[in-house]
């Protein structure tokens, strides 16, 4: 099991370029073995299975996508509850605190880079840019990056959703832009768990109101 543990430090190392990061200026260089006593084996293996690859599956070529610059959330539409821009300007403080060195914030300007959009489900075509069936989602992403280097952003929630599960929804999506894009089946009440379960159910997390410390784990081990 340790040498299992170790080969996924290694790849962690290898993969997220944690032994050679810039953003705007050059990080300094940290150890594998830094790494193994930053995080503990289970943040690893679980950020294994969340870092690489997208919501829709993993593929021989996945890779670790991130933000090497500022992230800036510009909102479209308006949200049909007042408790969603709480909530976003919440998710933007406390995400802001976890993704060092980069930062994240709102903005009302042109220098966005991330749309977040509240629209009707019916009219997904107009953010997507497709007729692609989009029902039964409540709330959706998607990411432009090259060579791991996510570059832009947009997310959607609908406004169909209920309004119980409109904060995890904000949570979820405005995380997975950031990186995490796959989701889990083995932490019900992290913001990646599969919501809909190996059995087909809704997991209780469905109404979580805010991540788990694991998960911001995860964003620290990818930043």
């Amino acid at each position: 099991m340790r040498s299992f543990f170790n080969f996924i430090c290694i790849n962690l190392c290898l993969l997220t370029g944690v032994l050679l990061v810039s953003c705007e200026q050059k990080l300094e260089e940290q150890s594998i073995k830094d790494i193994c006593n930053d995080f503990t084996e289970e943040e690893l293996l679980y950020y294994s299975e969340i870092g690489f690859g997208s919501e829709y599956g993993k593929g021989e070529n996945d890779r670790n996508a991130r933000w090497n610059k500022d992230v800036k959330i510009k909102v479209f539409g308006t949200p049909p509850y007042p408790s969603d821009t709480v909530v976003l300007k919440k998710v933007v403080s406390t995400l802001n605190k976890v993704v060092e060195p980069i930062s994240i914030e709102l903005t009302s300007g042109n220098d966005y880079n991330v749309e977040f959009h509240f629209i009707s489900i019916f009219d997904a075509h107009q953010v997507f840019g497709t007729y692609k069936s989009h029902f039964g989602s409540s709330g959706q992403f998607s990411i432009r990056s090259f060579l791991g280097n996510i570059n832009s952003a947009k997310i959607v929630i609908y406004h169909e959703a209920i309004q119980r599960i409109r904060t995890k929804l904000i949570w979820e999506e405005t995380t997975q832009v950031l990186g995490l894009m796959q989701d889990s089946h083995y932490y019900p009440m992290s913001i990646f768990s599969y919501i809909g379960g190996e059995d087909g159910k809704s997991h209780n997390n469905w109404y979580y109101k805010e991540p788990l410390p694991i998960d911001f784990q995860l964003l620290r081990i990818l930043y």
